[in-house]
Order: C-alpha cells, then structure tokens, then sequence
C-alpha cells in the first residue's frame, strides 16, 4: 500500500510546490520528475517508470535546481518518499497532457 503520510514526502512536495504556480505546470512538474529519477537512477541504480538516463555523463556541476534542492534537503526523506513523489507527479503528468498542456 503507498503510504504518503511520511514526513519524508511532505518535505519533498512542499518543496516541489514552492516552484509551481510559475505559468508552466507542465515544465516544472517534468523538471522534478527528471530530478527524482536522476537521484534514483545515479544513487540508488534503480530506474523509475518512464525513465530513461541521459546517454550524456552524469556531471556533478551541471544538476538541476529541482535535484541541488533534493540534495540540501536529503537527510529529511527516504528514498521510498522520492518513489511515493514521482508516482504522484507521474499522474499529474497524466492529467497535464490529457489537457493539452504539455509541448
């Protein structure tokens, strides 16, 4: 059973909230479910679903602002609460392109 009640994940979705509302729910929403796959797929070895890793090297300098922030914050969740995360922002995604807002 997926439990969201962690604090763990309310971490990661406050801070994944702070950067909505910025006119490109699609953008940003995609921009974070790049950063938690990157941080499953580089950390852990485990690929998420409907994720594939950039064939480019994986450069510390050049991260995301989405996974810098994952980073500072990474003592406050597991790495289930970054599973139980992209499963939801994978359905809002959903949701986005059946509105036609994605591009």
């Amino acid at each position: 059973m997926t439990n969201v009640n962690t604090p763990g994940y309310y971490s990661v979705m406050a801070e994944v909230k702070l950067t909505h509302g910025n006119g490109d729910p699609w953008g940003t929403n995609i921009s974070w479910m790049f950063a938690l796959a990157d941080y499953m797929w580089y950390w852990c070895g485990e690929l998420l679903p409907g994720y594939r890793p950039s064939p480019i090297k994986f450069d510390m300098r050049d991260i995301s602002y989405e996974l810098q922030v994952l980073m500072d914050i990474l003592d406050e969740w597991e790495d289930d609460d970054i599973r139980q995360v992209y499963k939801v922002l994978s359905r809002y995604n959903d949701w986005l392109k059946a509105a036609g807002m994605d591009y």
